[in-house]
């Protein structure tokens, strides 16, 4: 600063209160000079930010923890957001449809799925947008081993003031319990 490379900065540092108590602070340094660009002062600001980072880590420790527990379920669930891109997907997904949470994420299901399975799949999230209500349907997917059905639950995540931001889905795999009744209707 003083030699007139900068003229401000900003740091984030850990303090220590005259009662012992250690915070994080947001050190903020301008460089005040004279009509010659000589310096004349510093004018340096402290912002106590210890409870911004403490909810900011709350936030990160919460989603790690839904991510978490949606990773670890048989079931298949994403979210998509209005526009039908994948904003979240769980490990499920990922294995069923051989697709990294890095690839879908921002796809839409025209770059992921064949376009009839995403023209149904995206009717059904538009129903759910238009009507504002879950909605419990069948999807058939193709796989490595053939067609699988799920019954999908979709419902709009909805913002504070009702409005949805957003469809969730969570799918599950009723390909065996379809072909138990086909076989059953057969023999019948």
């Amino acid at each position: 600063m003083l030699a007139g490379d900068i003229g401000q900065y900003e740091v984030e540092k850990r303090l220590r209160r005259a009662g012992g108590e250690t915070i994080v602070a947001l050190v903020s340094v301008s460089l005040v000079s004279d009509a010659a660009e000589r310096p004349l002062y510093l004018i340096v600001q402290v912002q106590d930010v210890t409870a911004r980072r403490r909810a900011e880590a709350a936030l990160v420790e919460s989603s790690e923890r839904v991510q978490a527990i949606i990773d670890n379920t048989a079931a298949v669930i994403y979210v998509k957001d209005m526009e039908g891109r994948y904003t979240l997907v769980n490990r499920t997904f990922e294995a069923l449809f051989d697709v990294t949470r890095e690839r879908a994420t921002g796809r839409t299901d025209e770059e992921i799925f064949p376009l009839d399975v995403a023209a149904s799949m995206r009717a059904n999230d538009r129903r759910v947008i238009r009507e504002h209500v879950p909605l419990e349907v069948e999807e058939v997917i193709d796989q490595a081993d053939g067609p699988h059905t799920y019954l999908s639950a979709k419902f709009p995540l909805l913002d504070s003031r009702g409005r949805p931001y957003a469809v969730c889905a969570i799918a599950t795999d009723i390909t065996q319990r379809k072909r138990a009744e086909e076989t059953l209707r057969e023999a019948e």
